[in-house]
């Protein structure tokens, strides 16, 4: 009973694994993600984007940790006005999740 209970708890942790219900939260819900970058948004055409701030957070397995928050790109490089923001996600079967927020600007 017990073993059939534990194969049943295994296969419904690799179902939502796979279906990308436990991926970090972002644009790249893929369950096998090498690395993909893509666009959040344009904020200001006229700020020179001369600088670049990094903020991330990682997760292994179920267990996250760290502030991937645009704010905490900005402070990183000392931006103070944002030309635009990338979302870069490297992902290895959903066990191993970096997920990184990209602030460019002045």
């Amino acid at each position: 009973m017990v073993k059939k209970m534990m194969m049943g708890a295994a296969g419904t942790m690799a179902a939502a694994m796979l279906s990308g219900c436990v991926i970090a939260n972002g644009n790249s819900y893929y369950p096998i993600t090498v690395e993909q970058r893509d666009p959040v948004q344009v904020v200001d055409n006229t700020v020179k984007p001369s600088k670049v701030g990094i903020a991330q957070k990682q997760s292994i397995i179920l267990v996250g940790i760290g502030d991937g928050s645009i704010d905490a790109a900005a402070r990183n490089a000392g931006i103070t006005k944002i030309h635009h923001i990338d979302h870069e996600i490297t992902n290895v079967l959903g066990i191993v999740v970096i997920d990184k927020t990209l602030v460019y600007g002045e």
